[in-house]
């Protein structure tokens, strides 16, 4: 990244306009329609979603591009502090999920509730996104 930060930071702006567009995407959806039951996820189909998700891609590509350029830590350093910091937040943020999942899911089944948190979460990624633009600039400049 070094040799190229020019491609550095157009990784940036395009994983912002990418945070963007999914909250677009979070606005405009609408609510869906099932007989509500629905079949349980396998820890099969959770390693197969795990290794097909785009996003999981975009948001490590993001994690290093944004904190791996720091001056006060070598690279070796920053893989380690990047990592370790990503995989205990996300073993956080999924035993949280794990735990409450069941317990909250209630209230997010009627189509009002499930607007209003397409709304928020899309609100949320907006804000993330347009930070992410202002926060941006040219390597070296």
């Amino acid at each position: 990244l070094d040799k190229f930060p020019n491609v550095f930071f157009v990784l940036k702006i395009a994983g912002s306009l990418y945070v963007l567009w999914i909250a677009w995407q979070l606005f405009r959806a609408g609510v869906l329609q099932g007989d509500g039951a629905a079949k349980p996820a396998t820890f099969v189909d959770g390693i197969v979603l795990l290794i097909l998700n785009p996003k999981a891609y975009v948001i490590i590509a993001l994690m290093f591009t944004q904190f791996l350029n720091r001056p006060e830590f070598g690279t070796h350093l920053a893989v380690v502090l990047i990592t370790t910091i990503f995989t205990f937040n996300n073993f956080v943020a999924f035993s949280v999920w794990t735990l409450i999942g069941d317990k909250i899911a209630g209230y997010f089944s009627t189509p009002e509730s499930a607007h209003k948190l397409n709304m928020l979460f899309g609100g949320i990624l907006a804000a993330v996104g347009v930070w992410m633009l202002l926060t941006q600039a040219p390597a070296g400049g």
